[in-house]
């Protein structure tokens, strides 16, 4: 542990003891001569000593010698009243202008928050057009109210869909089959056979294809695109377990 010898008292002391006064420019620290304790008592025995000095009055004095003390204006509009203040902080000419200005500045301060304007209108995020604020719902954001059944309907279908897809991936899992495909496949094999059941001949929108394995999953068909086949409803009920292509 660092040590120092405190040229006041002449004790031997740890360096924490003694006050940093700066540093190297390897980041070292220069400490001060004298330990805290000396430094204390010097300040202590100072201060009695020349308590007279420490007034008010002689500070003032000592101001107005040194020039620091000049007359300066009251910051109080309605006052504007030229002083010579009694320290270099002083603003106001006395503590009753101090408060009307602090009165004043509140009163300014709410009367301006009073005077912002809330906005009337909105844009709706769906149509891109400005309306206002009463032909949207509370609770629902941008969406106005002519545009929400349609995007309540969409959101619907998306829930809907992503819902209709985990459990079906749910199954698969369950059932180990390997393999599997996407939206995008799918709707790239409706589109080859022209959106038709090919067992019953229907098309779309009259029915609703799905998703149906040559080779069933329980006897070990994968979940490739390449075994499946667009049937509707009744027709890949019809099927069942059995293995038939219809393609």
């Amino acid at each position: 542990m660092e040590t120092k010898n405190c040229t006041k008292c002449g004790k031997e002391a740890a360096a924490s003891e003694f006050g940093i006064n700066g540093r190297r420019k390897d980041g070292t620290p220069i400490y001060k001569t004298y330990c805290k304790a000396c430094v204390k008592a010097y300040k202590m025995q100072w201060g009695a000593d020349n308590a007279e000095r420490l007034t008010e009055e002689r500070k003032r004095e000592w101001r107005e010698q040194k020039g620091e003390l000049t007359e300066r204006q009251c910051r109080n509009e309605k006052c504007g009243k030229w002083f010579t203040p009694a320290d270099n902080r002083d603003k106001y000419c006395c503590d009753q202008c101090r408060q009307r200005k602090i009165q004043r500045d509140a009163w300014r301060r709410k009367a301006a928050s009073k005077r912002v304007q809330k906005p009337t209108a909105k844009t709706c995020k769906r149509c891109g057009q400005v309306k206002p604020k009463s032909e949207f719902s509370r609770g629902v954001g941008l969406i106005c109210n002519d545009c929400l059944p349609t995007y309540r309907a969409e959101k619907h279908q998306r829930y809907k869909a992503y819902y209709k897809q985990k459990t079906r991936e749910r199954k698969i899992r369950r059932k180990g089959a390997e393999g599997s495909h996407t939206d995008a496949e799918w709707e790239t094999l409706k589109a080859k056979y022209a959106y038709t059941c090919l067992r019953c001949k229907k098309q779309e929108p009259a029915i609703a294809l799905t998703r149906d394995h040559v080779k069933p999953l329980i006897l070990g068909g994968t979940d490739y695109i390449d075994n499946i086949q667009p049937l509707c409803h009744s027709c890949n009920s019809a099927k069942n377990d059995t293995e038939i292509d219809y393609r």
